[in-house]
């Protein structure tokens, strides 16, 4: 018994539908593996931020006053300081320019 053109208009609709729903499952599967994978990558890399500054705590330099761990923290807070933003000129009290001009005269 062969199905009518309508029948197999309605079988295929379905079927679009149903692969939709599993295309719509596998993205969200994969966004959530990404997500994982990701975590997992922000475990290790803190696992090694830590490691490093333990290790970094451990070593000292050759005249045994300061551990490299002193040292990259005095050159972070150099840079920091650094990064302030300093006080621009503008920002200065104005000048009373009448007179200057009049100790000019």
């Amino acid at each position: 018994m062969a199905k009518s053109s309508a029948d197999l208009k309605k079988q295929a609709d379905t079927l679009r539908a149903k692969l939709a729903a599993v295309q719509k499952e596998a993205r969200k599967m994969k966004k959530l593996e990404d997500q994982q994978a990701a975590e997992e990558q922000h475990q290790r890399d803190i696992q090694f931020a830590l490691e490093f500054v333990q290790m970094a705590k451990e070593m000292y330099f050759r005249d045994g006053n300061r551990s490299y761990f002193d040292y990259i923290s005095e050159k972070m807070a150099e840079k920091q300081a650094a990064a302030q933003p300093a006080t621009d000129l503008t920002e200065q009290q104005p000048v009373n320019q009448s007179a200057g001009y009049a100790q000019q005269i």
